[in-house]
């Protein structure tokens, strides 16, 4: 993971683009954003924005993935975790005329659809502003 400061494009213009991480072979790449208050937030009970990640492969956005937390821990699998919301924007379905979303809450937290989703993030303090559209 590299951790200097680097200049976003406006889609991915967000407060805590300076730490960036990429993965992937020569065609695919995940770019992953972290949020450098995020831990800082969840210790205090508060929601974050906590992660993007953008997939790559070529020249061509698949799909962005970004990861909210409510600001709570849970145990799963007898281990303290974040609650979290991951919610992903596919590019791919979105041309075949398919709903895009996927929305879902780790460790059998459910399926939502990005409406459901919205209302939750909303529910967890985390405003329309700060969220995937």
């Amino acid at each position: 993971m590299v951790s200097t400061p680097i200049r976003c494009g406006s889609r991915l213009d967000y407060p805590f683009c300076h730490a960036i991480g990429f993965s992937g072979g020569s065609q695919r790449r995940v770019l992953t954003w972290s949020n450098p208050e995020g831990r800082a937030l969840l210790a205090k009970g508060q929601p974050a924005h906590a992660s993007k990640e953008v997939e790559v492969v070529g020249d061509k956005i698949i799909s962005e993935t970004d990861t909210y937390w409510s600001g709570k821990m849970v145990t799963a699998d007898g281990q303290k975790i974040e609650e979290a919301m991951v919610v992903t924007y596919s590019f791919d379905l979105a041309k075949q005329e398919k709903s895009p979303w996927s929305c879902f809450i780790p460790c059998g937290g459910g399926t939502y659809s990005k409406a459901q989703a919205d209302k939750k993030l909303q529910e967890w303090g985390i405003p329309s502003d700060k969220r995937t559209r």
